[in-house]
């Protein structure tokens, strides 16, 4: 079950997971939600995300709020159109035609609505018109691209969709990250190592720079890649390198995000790195400005 309170439905847009390409969960709203006035909200309305056990994700745009459970769902943001009861509860304006086990996403991106689900990258028209029909209202994909075995959370940056895929084989995963333009199709990859299973640390992505986990002998660490696919990137399809990196981390990374320069790696530490791999690196390598203990995840 979700609720939507009316501060984060009604004042504001939430893209992606992570509020922004870099995961930096700064809200845009007029309204701040902080610990004074956290206390007072109350739900707007509530709608079931389905049966598939995992939290929903959420992202706000146009006046509706798409949410991912064994479905996509598309809500009214108002709590109004398919809404009923003294506390409302609403069923869809829309929903993806197929279930899904496992959705990653959801991402809203040039009207389109952007997941992940096991190997493939789907889009969905964010309006519900194009590839929909039926009552109760069901969409299917207008773009469905095939990107491995598995695939990470997607997100959304001015030069396209990035996401991590995973490709099973000899027992074990070989990690990518894969860069798609607006319309889903492949523009490059860059390896991010191999391991025992997949890689959903969502990539982060700011100012011209893709920021994505990588695997390393000595660990893990944070590979920046150029988003335009020039610098460091060659071939056809283009493969691409990092610019630079973080030191590695033997722990596993479980999040990263970008925010006003700096970039911040989360493991059982929160580390911090100049965003642009320019202060305290040397040879392609960068240390952090600061990084201090959380005793436990980011």
């Amino acid at each position: 079950m979700v609720a939507i309170c009316a501060t984060a439905a009604l004042t504001g847009c939430w893209t992606q997971p992570g509020g922004d390409s870099g995961g930096s969960y700064s809200s845009p709203w007029p309204t701040a939600i902080t610990s004074a006035n956290v206390g007072s909200l109350r739900p707007l309305f509530t709608a079931s995300a389905g049966s598939d056990t995992s939290q929903p994700d959420l992202a706000v745009f146009g006046g509706t709020v798409f949410v991912t459970g064994d479905r996509l769902l598309a809500i009214d943001a108002a709590g109004q159109a398919g809404c009923s009861g003294q506390a409302p509860v609403c069923t869809p304006l829309w929903t993806s035609s197929d279930p899904f086990f496992h959705l990653l996403g959801p991402v809203v991106d040039r009207g389109r609505v952007w997941v992940t689900a096991g190997g493939k990258l789907l889009a969905y028209d964010a309006a519900g018109e194009i590839g929909c029909s039926g009552i109760p209202k069901t969409c299917t994909p207008v773009v469905a691209t095939t990107v491995g075995t598995e695939a990470g959370v997607p997100v959304a940056g001015d030069d396209g969709i990035y996401l991590n895929a995973a490709t099973f084989a000899n027992g074990g995963f070989t990690h990518v990250l894969d860069a798609f333009d607006h319309n889903g199709v492949l523009r490059w990859s860059a390896p991010l190592g191999s391991g025992p299973e997949p890689e959903y640390v969502a990539p982060a992505s700011a100012h011209g720079t893709v920021y994505a986990v990588s695997r390393t002998l000595q660990g893990q660490s944070v590979a920046a890649f150029d988003a335009a696919g020039i610098n460091g990137c060659s071939g056809s399809p283009d493969q691409c390198l990092p610019l630079w990196t973080t030191d590695a981390v033997g722990s596993g990374i479980n999040q990263i995000a970008v925010r006003a320069g700096w970039l911040y790696r989360g493991d059982t530490t929160v580390s911090v790195f100049d965003a642009a791999g320019v202060k305290r690196c040397t040879a392609g390598v960068c240390a952090p400005w600061w990084r201090t203990s959380t005793g436990g995840r980011f």
